[in-house]
Parts: C-alpha cells; sequence; structure tokens
C-alpha cells in the first residue's frame, strides 16, 4: 500500500480529536499538510497493525500540474512553468520504484523523499498520535 504524502505535512497538524475543522478555521494550506501528515501515520500504523501488508507514504515532489487550478493566478502559473518543479513522469517513475522494488529493501512505515528513507517531520513521526488517529477515524466511519 503506497500513500502519496507531501514534505508539506511539515505545516499540517492532525488532530484527532477533530477530524473536521471548523469551517471558519479553513486554510487550504494547512488542510492539505494535514492530509499529508495523516498519510503518513496511517501508512506507518498500517504498517504496525498489517504486518503482512506492505505499507508505506512517500513524497514525489512539488510536480508539475493543475494542482492549485482553483488557486491565485500566481499559484497555477507556479504550479505550471516553474523550473524547478517535477516532471509528472519523475514522479510517476518514483512510484513505480516504490511499487516494484522488493519489500526487503524498503522499510515496511517507511516515508520516502526520492529514493531515500526519511524521518517524517514532528508529530508525523508519533506513534500513539499514528495510533489514536487509526482508532478515531475508524470509529468516524462505523468501524
Amino acid at each position: 500500500m503506497i500513500n502519496t504524502a507531501s514534505q508539506a505535512h511539515r505545516t499540517g497538524r492532525v488532530d484527532p480529536d477533530d477530524l473536521v475543522g471548523a469551517p471558519r478555521a479553513y486554510r487550504s494550506g494547512s488542510a492539505y499538510g494535514s492530509s499529508k501528515s495523516a498519510n503518513i501515520l496511517f501508512a506507518a500504523e498500517a504498517a504496525r497493525r498489517w504486518p503482512d501488508v506492505f505499507s508505506l507514504s512517500f513524497h514525489p515532489g512539488v510536480v508539475r500540474s493543475n494542482f492549485g487550478a482553483d488557486a491565485s493566478a500566481m499559484a497555477r502559473f507556479f504550479y505550471r512553468y516553474a523550473p524547478l518543479l517535477t516532471t509528472p513522469e519523475k514522479a510517476g517513475a518514483l512510484l513505480v520504484w516504490l511499487a516494484t522494488t522488493p519489500a526487503a529493501e524498503l522499510e515496511n512505515g517507511g516515508y520516502y523523499v526520492g529514493h531515500k528513507l526519511t524521518r517524517p517531520a514532528g508529530r508525523a513521526s508519533d506513534p500513539q498520535l499514528a495510533a489514536e488517529l487509526w482508532r478515531r477515524a475508524g470509529k468516524a466511519v462505523g468501524l
């Protein structure tokens, strides 16, 4: 199981006590960062709970795409033309590498940036938070 995360997880804050958040306090950037942090936590917790199902998360890079299409003109321009962005092909190649590399060569529950195992920032590496998020998310969907 491969979860797409992001280095934007550094800006997110996952709160298992408030999975939705107050509508007036919504900010797209922090919501995105929180969701990517949750993806990292989910992959790590899945690896702990289901050791026979290989699970990891990865940052594909900041990909040249139509991401932010509903954002400001500056954001749309950035995601289409900024010279240092990762191509969709390169991001896809990383995903293929993760999906086809023998499990013994990767770390179950790991977070990868490029081809490198990387420790997630702050709370995105907290196993207690991961377990609590898993429990609360399961409860929220009736499991």
